[in-house]
């Protein structure tokens, strides 16, 4: 074992831990803008019906409420490489297809169950579209739990628990 090979690889690691996106929990749909040229409107369109198709409005909110599609646009668009983007591009444009082909209409404008349907054909033996399907769900899911309003507000979550007030009354703290 070399230890400056050791160090290095050690260094590196920690270094780039303070580079991860401050953004990416605890978040406000207004802390987030992107860039829209990395997506077409299309593209765009379709990645929010897919997160509406994960987690859709019903009796508590959907993830469109919280800002779940914004979220990956900018999760896409600023962490993730050219070859993952790409590989989105190709499968949102296949996802397309499909649903142009069973149900002569865009993927966004399809029934919810029609979209279940559709997107659930990604879950299959192909590495790309497997890929895909794990990529947008899984993100999806993050970004729905680590919003503020989730997160927050309907879990209750408190960064860091208890609290100290410095300023009690000496005789009712002794109580």
């Amino acid at each position: 074992m070399n230890r400056r090979d050791t160090l290095k690889t050690l260094l590196t690691a920690s270094g780039s831990l303070a580079f991860l996106p401050a953004w990416s929990t605890n978040w406000r749909k207004t802390d987030l803008e992107f860039d829209p040229n990395v997506f077409t409107p299309t593209e765009q369109s379709t990645i929010k019906s897919i997160a509406d198709t994960i987690i859709p409005k019903g009796n508590s909110i959907g993830a469109l409420d919280v800002g779940v599609d914004i979220f990956l646009m900018k999760l896409f668009a600023d962490c993730y490489d050219e070859t993952v983007q790409n590989n989105i591009k190709v499968q949102v444009k296949a996802l397309n297809d499909r649903a142009e082909v069973k149900y002569s209409n865009l993927f966004e404008n399809c029934s919810q169950m029609e979209r279940e349907a559709i997107f659930l054909t990604f879950n299959s033996e192909v590495a790309d579209e497997k890929k895909f399907f794990n990529l947008l769900k899984s993100e999806t899911i993050r970004g729905y739990s680590t919003s503020e309003e989730i997160l927050g507000e309907r879990l209750g979550y408190v960064v860091v628990p208890g609290f100290w007030d410095g300023c009690a009354d000496a005789q009712t703290a002794a109580k």
